[in-house]
């Protein structure tokens, strides 16, 4: 087997290739996991990263953290998707449903990490509204417990598969021009986009 290339062990090189879309405007989140023994000064790097990334209003957080064997997991978002994303009735009814009554982007991003902190072995579902799946999705999924999708692909998905499918593809190019671009010294900075997505 070939050795991992250096670029692929960055903690940059993750946010490329686990975030992309949501860098590139297709996707109001993204959410990747890092152990702190791999990434030492995690906390630094998020900042760093959060300060570069925001005049193009994306943000990155620590939205769960490990100690030194478990995972911390970064959250990588559009705040301005992700607040309308969680003004459809149908999100704010799920989140309800899971004991989170506030729907400002601060208080749903507080209770998911929450959420998170309480898991041991899953993810809470409803993490979905927060990296750009559909309420609709989120919704079969929780109602069906996993069963009867329409289509599977980044997510299972309840909702029209034409369209679904359609958008998984338009990820996965995203990904994969991203991850060609930051290989080839591209820097992150100028994969991400302030509007709309270029792909």
């Amino acid at each position: 087997m070939s050795p991992i290339p250096e670029y692929y062990q960055t903690f940059e090189a993750e946010l490329v290739a686990l975030c992309a879309s949501t860098l590139a405007g297709f996707k109001s989140g993204s959410i990747f996991s890092v152990r702190p023994v791999n990434h030492p000064y995690i906390e630094e790097k998020v900042t760093r990263w959060d300060t570069i990334l925001s005049p193009m209003g994306i943000r990155m957080r620590i939205l769960c953290q490990g100690n030194q064997n478990c995972q911390t997991i970064i959250y990588v978002y559009r705040p301005a998707m992700v607040q309308s994303d969680l003004d459809d009735p149908l999100a704010q009814k799920i989140l309800a449903g899971f004991g989170c009554l506030e729907y400002d982007l601060e208080s749903v991003i507080a209770h998911m990490s929450q959420r998170l902190g309480e898991a041991f072995d899953s993810f809470p579902h409803e993490i979905g509204l927060l990296i750009g799946y559909p309420a609709e999705d989120v919704d079969g999924f929780i109602r069906h417990k996993g069963c009867n999708f329409t289509c599977n692909g980044l997510w299972k998905a309840y909702g029209c598969p034409h369209q679904r499918q359609k958008f998984f593809s338009k990820c996965r190019k995203c990904e994969r021009v991203c991850t060609i671009l930051f290989s080839g010294d591209t820097p992150v900075e100028k994969l991400a986009v302030a509007r709309r997505p270029v792909f």
